[in-house]
């Protein structure tokens, strides 16, 4: 991989970082009922995985080699799509299971394969 697909997988491993940590911190303490009744929250979820699915599939353009690091990676790039394309399809159960049972799994991985941060 040159230096620019490096740079290109790297800044968007760290886009899909920010956006899971930014639905762990949005989601902390709900239940699924709270999800599924505060629409502002809900929503708010859908753009973070849809930047979520849109960033891997960047990513995998800028290094194929992903796909056998990040678990389903194409299941994910997937579930962007339906979000974005099939969204009066948008099951919350679905999304309440992706959050918490795929979420944290996906951010370990993404982390695992970031370069360390500079010391300040």
């Amino acid at each position: 991989m040159n230096p620019l697909q490096q740079h290109e997988r790297d800044t968007r491993l760290l886009h899909i970082a920010e956006a899971g940590q930014e639905i762990l911190a949005l989601t902390e303490g709900f239940t699924y009922e709270d999800f599924s009744h505060d629409r502002r929250t809900s929503l708010a979820i859908e753009r973070l995985l849809i930047t979520i699915g849109e960033a891997l599939n960047r990513a995998l353009i800028a290094d194929p080699a992903l796909s056998d690091r990040v678990s389903a990676a194409r299941r994910i790039t997937g579930f962007r799509h339906r979000l974005v394309h099939d969204y009066p399809e948008v099951d919350y159960e679905v999304v309440w299971t992706v959050l918490h049972d795929h979420l944290p799994r996906l951010l370990a991985e993404v982390r695992s394969l970031l370069p360390p941060s500079p010391a300040p």
